[in-house]
């Protein structure tokens, strides 16, 4: 029996997000257009972060598992429920 799922190749892949922008990326823009405007809101918590705090949580974040020995490709488990720093891990 065929599967009703189309094939998708790599080639497909490229093409389809070929021109769009990584997360980090946004984060960028948003940091340099509106530093100061509220990027994440943690309700639960009763705390916020501006997007220049999460692109300078994120980027630090970053270096700490840069010098921890990750690279590109290496998969980090965590577990973070409903703390801010979940999403700047992610």
């Amino acid at each position: 029996m065929r599967s009703s799922i189309p094939l998708i190749t790599a080639a497909d892949l490229l093409r389809e997000i070929a021109g769009r922008r990584l997360v980090h990326q946004a984060l960028d823009y948003w940091a340099e257009r509106n530093p100061d405007g509220l990027a994440v809101i943690n309700a639960t918590r009763g705390t916020s972060l501006t997007w220049r705090q999460l692109r300078d949580a994120s980027l630090a974040a970053a270096q700490n598992l840069r010098r921890m020995g990750f690279r590109q490709g290496d998969f980090l488990a965590a577990s973070l429920p409903f703390l801010s720093e979940h999403v700047i891990l992610e």
